[in-house]
């Protein structure tokens, strides 16, 4: 077996002088690289043991760590007690980096060898570096991969060096800068919304334009939702290769890679096989992938944006451009993902062409984290606060991994958190953000909300409208999933049977209620249940998704016989998008009145993030005719509601400037308040109480830090399962891309006043 070799820097020459030394270091935490063979090895040899792979690592580790940062014993493995002394000044890389051990940089090893290990499990080549030095590297650093979607925060830097020579503004329409924009296919110019899109739109997925990266038709007008689009971002690389007359690759060397030492053999850029070359006599570059580029080069790209844009003296890009790059867009932070986007969480995580932690997703990581993403984990990670920067490279998918463009943060938590926590004596930041005022004043009868850490998920599907049926059981209708049987539908019927935890679950047959078996009307494309209730022991089910193409107008079916058998209204709503009843009891025992009562956010569409939700009533013998509902439209000077037919007039009857998202409302006999709860797509939980269903409000609980790690909507909090004084209920949920694909159950204790 070959020595393993110690490695430290000669101070005179920047490169590495190698000596051989025992083989002992082959266990050693610190910085790794490792050859073509070992990866031959781990191919074939997954999952494998601990044994195996400290056996696989003797003989071919590097490990670069200056001999003075031996403990006593010569073991290789350094004291974490050891005092640290930062360096004074910032590192700036040349031909090779300035190295440094973990020690030297205020960082423990070991941890540090989780993050490392983490990625290694996966493969590639990747970088750790702290003030300017590389602390630990792994794989070859030097050799170019494919880094797919990270070709977008590269360009990014094309985009801030146009804002700032003033070639373009983000306010501009796209139009103004390039003759035939959005055009093929001729049916954008069809919509009328091509004109409205305008640079901003293009840099954070509004366009409205879908993902393929060729020519696309726009799904919405624009600035309206969000949808992760390669074909968008292929827009804007033809406007900025026309803004400057000269190809994006040509432009980005000479503006940017000579300064930070990066060549052809470290980053190169193709052409797009989707659009034709070239573009008026110009090499017709994309941004949505097609830069192939080096561990190296992405480490020093990520340092010019840890140093807001500099490099050694050098202004390149301006930090005000880095600053608005790095954070959520506040005009677009509250606009809603579209239900077809392919990747990403939509804008709360998303700034211009980088994701953020802005939203605190990603426990462990800083909320000032920001990277640009590729697929198989391709990265230019940028911590501020930690003054850090992590780059990888990979040319395979990971291997657990079930799907990279839904799920596009997995793997960054588990390797980005030990480096992070790796820093000693250092807290993980949250980003300063001017959180939403609460809607209404604290409430007087409920002082707070205690959700309970243990979870229950049982069954298979999203949103679980439910009610408490007049047999004691709980109905409930799951959407794109199959409940409790093999069979997926787009909506079907179910019942729940039991109190937590001993809940379970079964299917109910309803071939007049259930809708698109199998793969047809997934996501947008098939109708959804949103509101059920039983009243007098009939179900009434609100159905949204009439229109497939937006998701938006309702409709309303009844069932008589227990969600067996479905009539269908001959009549819809077009101005609600996604309705819910008000539940009260068993059978809807402890109705207000003879009325039943129904909210929606307001607008059309079942995707929108709005400011206020309607309320409407019917009542309960005839709420099967249309001419019987009524609308809301205010309180007289006695605080009584008024009521109309027509909806046009109604207003709202609750606003929240965190955004109102797939509400539920339930009363709670017990402490005799109507509970109100939303989560918005930016995890804001929202809990208010009120003595009528009209309000007035007064706000129980709010949070904008609910679930982390996870992607929770439509709350529901059934009426079965509040206890008798009403200080004790279980709120249901659903996930989706992040966390369990099922009927989630929390237990929740108010915490009330003696009043």
């Amino acid at each position: 077996m070959p020595p393993a070799r110690w490695s430290t820097p000669n101070p005179n020459e920047g490169d590495e002088v190698a000596e051989d030394r025992p083989d002992d270091c082959a266990g050693d935490p610190y910085r790794v690289r490792i050859g073509a063979d070992f990866w031959k090895v781990i191919g074939k040899e997954k999952p494998m043991s601990r044994k195996q792979y400290g056996g696989l690592l003797i003989g071919t580790v590097v490990c670069n760590r200056p001999p003075q940062d031996q403990d006593a014993g010569g073991s290789g493995n350094m004291s974490t007690s050891q005092s640290v002394e930062e360096p004074s000044e910032q590192a700036w890389p040349t031909r090779q980096w300035a190295e440094a051990s973990p020690n030297e940089m205020g960082m423990d090893s070991e941890v540090l060898g989780r993050g490392r290990d983490f990625a290694l499990r996966h493969g590639g080549a990747g970088c750790v570096v702290r003030s300017g030095r590389l602390v630990c590297s792994w794989g070859d650093t030097t050799e170019r991969i494919h880094v797919y979607s990270a070709t977008k925060g590269i360009g990014a830097t094309l985009l801030g060096l146009a804002l700032d020579e003033g070639k373009l503004r983000l306010s501009d329409r796209a139009a103004e800068h390039h003759p035939d924009f959005g055009v093929p296919p001729e049916s954008n110019r069809e919509t009328g919304w091509l004109e409205e899109i305008n640079i901003l739109h293009l840099a954070t997925h509004t366009a409205g334009f879908d993902k393929d990266r060729g020519y696309t038709a726009l799904q919405f007008r624009p600035g309206s939702m969000f949808m992760y689009s390669d074909g968008g971002t292929n827009w804007l690389a033809e406007c900025l290769t026309l803004a400057y007359g000269q190809d994006l690759y040509s432009l980005l060397t000479e503006r940017v890679l000579v300064h930070l030492g990066v060549g052809k053999e470290q980053l190169m850029w193709d052409v797009n096989d989707k659009r034709p070359d070239p573009i008026e006599g110009i090499k017709r570059l994309p941004l949505n992938a097609h830069i192939w580029a080096s561990a190296d080069a992405l480490a020093r790209i990520g340092l010019l944006y840890l140093r807001g844009g500099e490099w050694n003296g050098r202004r390149i890009i301006s930090r005000e451009f880095i600053d608005q790059l790095r954070r959520p867009v506040a005009e677009l932070a509250r606009v809603p993902t579209h239900p077809n986007n392919q990747f990403g969480l939509g804008m709360a995580s998303h700034g211009l062409l980088w994701w953020n932690n802005a939203d605190g997703r990603l426990p462990g990581v800083p909320t000032d984290a920001y990277w640009t993403h590729g697929l198989n984990d391709n990265l230019i990670i940028v911590v501020p606060s930690l003054d850090l920067v992590v780059s990888r490279t990979a040319d395979r998918q990971a291997d657990w991994q079930p799907n990279p463009y839904q799920f596009p943060d997995k793997n960054i938590e588990p390797f980005l958190a030990p480096v992070a926590a790796s820093i000693r004596n250092t807290k993980v930041v949250t980003l300063p953000v001017e959180a939403p005022k609460p809607a209404y004043p604290p409430s007087r009868w409920i002082r707070g909300l205690i959700i309970e850490a243990d979870r229950i998920s049982i069954g298979h599907g999203d949103n679980w409208p439910m009610t408490w049926g007049d047999d004691g059981h709980l109905y409930t209708v799951y959407c794109d999933g199959q409940g409790w049987g093999d069979r997926r539908f787009s909506m079907a019927m179910a019942k729940v049977m039991g109190e937590p935890p001993g809940v379970s679950g079964v299917n109910i047959p309803s071939p007049t209620g259930e809708h698109g078996p199998d793969d047809t009307g997934y996501d947008i494309h098939g109708r959804k249940a949103s509101g059920l209730v039983m009243a007098d022991g009939v179900l009434y089910m609100w159905v949204r998704n009439l229109n497939p193409a937006d998701g938006t107008g309702s409709s309303l079916a009844w069932s008589t016989d227990r969600a067996r058998t479905w009539t269908w209204a001959s009549w819809t709503l077009p101005e609600c998008g996604y309705p819910v009843w008000l539940n009260a009891g068993r059978d809807y025992a402890d109705g207000p009145d003879d009325y039943l009562y129904f909210y929606w956010p307001k607008s059309p569409s079942a995707y929108a993030v709005t400011d206020a939700i309607d309320l409407g009533r019917v009542h309960r013998a005839r709420a099967t005719s249309r001419d019987e509902y009524e609308f809301f439209t205010g309180t007289d000077g006695e605080g009584r509601p008024t009521w109309r037919h027509r909806i046009d007039e109604c207003r709202p009857v609750f606003e929240s400037p965190a955004g109102c998202y797939r509400p539920c409302v339930t009363y709670n006999p017990g402490l005799r308040r109507y509970l109100l709860c939303t989560i918005t797509p930016a995890r804001h939980f929202g809990l208010f109480d009120a003595p009528q269903p009209w309000g007035p409000w007064t706000t129980a609980h709010t949070t904008d830090r609910f679930g982390p790690g996870e992607r929770r909507f439509a709350p529901q909090i059934p009426s079965k399962w509040i206890n008798a004084d009403g200080t004790v209920f279980h709120l249901v949920y659903s996930c989706h891309p992040c966390g369990p694909y099922k009927l989630n159950i929390q237990k929740c204790r108010l915490m009330v006043t003696t009043e």
